[in-house]
């Protein structure tokens, strides 16, 4: 009898372990984006509980929001893009107020701690610099970021998903960019874009 019970007992945290495991490393879809669906909201676009509308729409192949609040200390702007109305890929843009050339570096390394949080550990990671930069002198390094002398990207692989970071210079400005691509639709959806450029030829 008492054999039974600590069988019983022994199994039954077995299986609690087990759903708590499962609930645990349940799939989480980057941005919780609808990927690879189509729109379905009256308003014929996705309504974002932390963005506000700018402006596009899904036939078009993309819709602008900008962040109701800062991310991390920086403003965001998210760009959706849709291949034959189906959501394909997502583009996250932070700065480039809240980005300097004391904090970027900074900035960029507690982005990465946070995606590899959700994500996992990064796969790849590239760091590109001007070899023109020897000949000059810069006493922050994010100085060389910003005018392009130097930059940084990130790669992660999650599921059916490539995802990607990058810390650059443009325009007099620093940003953080992070890039989600759903990979069965990121063939339809260049094919889609090539077909909206050879309308406008």
């Amino acid at each position: 009898m008492n054999i039974r019970k600590y069988l019983l007992v022994a199994a039954t945290v077995i299986v609690t372990i087990t759903m708590s495991a499962t609930a645990i490393g349940s799939p989480v879809l980057p941005m919780n984006l609808p990927w690879g669906k189509s729109v379905s909201h009256p308003l014929g676009r996705l309504i974002l509980a932390d963005y506000h509308y700018m402006f596009g729409d899904p036939s078009w192949g993309q819709v602008r929001y900008i962040s109701k609040e800062d991310i991390n200390g920086m403003p965001g702007e998210l760009v959706v893009y849709y291949a034959d109305t189906k959501l394909s890929s997502a583009l996250l843009i932070l700065g480039s107020a809240g980005l300097t050339e004391s904090n970027c570096v900074k900035k960029y390394k507690e982005t990465i701690s946070f995606l590899n949080k959700k994500y996992g550990n990064f796969k790849y990671q590239s760091h590109v610099v001007d070899p023109d930069i020897d000949d000059l002198i810069f006493s922050k390094r994010c100085h060389a970021i910003k005018i392009g002398m130097e930059s940084i990207s990130t790669r992660w692989v999650y599921k059916n998903f490539r995802i990607e970071s990058f810390l650059f210079g443009d325009e007099g400005g620093l940003f953080i960019e992070i890039e989600y691509v759903l990979l069965d639709l990121e063939k339809k959806e260049k094919e889609a874009e090539a077909k909206r450029i050879l309308r406008r030829l």
